[in-house]
């Protein structure tokens, strides 16, 4: 996950707070293994994309039968400078250890308008990608969108597979947006204070909505201290995704 220059790259709008107030202020707390048999946990799986010996790894959430959101840039081959074919792309769900209860690999996908990999802190707020499984995963419950993006101080989560343990799903559950951004070519972004680490880009950054968790952004990238997250906000996606998006 790329860090930001915080003091060039986000300008934090948040009440009567600075940029530098939030991370000096903000508490890093260690992320937990958590139940992969349980929601909202079920719907996340680990993204990778694989070209010879590169390996690219991060997170995706299931929306859809057959379509995860993550981070744009984690389906980008820095090597090549151009995407990962889909075919080289693969989804799993459950992956715990050695084990994992489902697999499929990507069909095709469609990258945020806005993001281009060649500038990604001027695009960080576009920093989003649509893929399109080639199969659908049996006993699964997509996540839901949030309907409006949380209020700075709700309580939000996020978890993913960090490259720091790469196959267990780690969270921050004790974590809150701390309030909105911009990245350097002016895009919107949700700052939140979960600590999340390389792997977790492309985690849905998830809000109780009623009894459920839903999306409220897309993890896309963490402070150079670790105090801080960012997020492409939910709307930014809703905005731009199809109607049968979630089919």
């Amino acid at each position: 996950m790329p860090n930001l220059r915080l003091t060039t790259l986000v300008a934090v709008a948040a009440i009567g707070t600075s940029l530098a107030g939030l991370v000096a202020g903000a508490q890093i707390l260690p992320r937990a293994r958590v139940d992969i048999g349980a929601a909202p946990w079920t719907s996340i799986g680990k993204l990778q994309a694989v070209a010879g010996s590169l390996r690219e790894t991060c997170t995706a959430a299931l929306i859809g039968p057959r379509t995860i959101l993550t981070a744009a840039h984690c389906l980008f081959n820095i090597r090549l400078r151009r995407y990962f074919p889909p075919s080289s792309v693969n989804f799993l769900l459950g992956l715990d250890g050695s084990r994992f209860s489902s697999a499929t690999i990507a069909e095709s996908f469609v990258v945020a308008a806005g993001y281009d990999p060649e500038a990604p802190d001027r695009t960080r707020g576009n920093d989003w990608a649509l893929v399109s499984l080639a199969a659908a995963l049996p006993h699964t419950q997509p996540l839901e969108l949030a309907p409006a993006l949380p209020a700075t101080g709700t309580a939000v989560m996020v978890g993913g597979y960090g490259q720091d343990n790469p196959n267990v799903l780690t969270a921050d559950m004790a974590c809150r947006l701390a309030g909105s951004g911009r990245d350097a070519g002016g895009h919107g972004l949700l700052v939140h204070d979960c600590h999340a680490v390389r792997g977790v880009s492309g985690a849905p950054l998830l809000v109780r909505h009623g009894a459920a968790w839903v999306i409220a952004g897309i993890n896309v990238a963490q402070s150079r201290n670790g105090a801080n997250g960012f997020a492409v906000p939910i709307d930014t996606i809703a905005r731009s995704l199809p109607g049968d998006a979630g089919g």
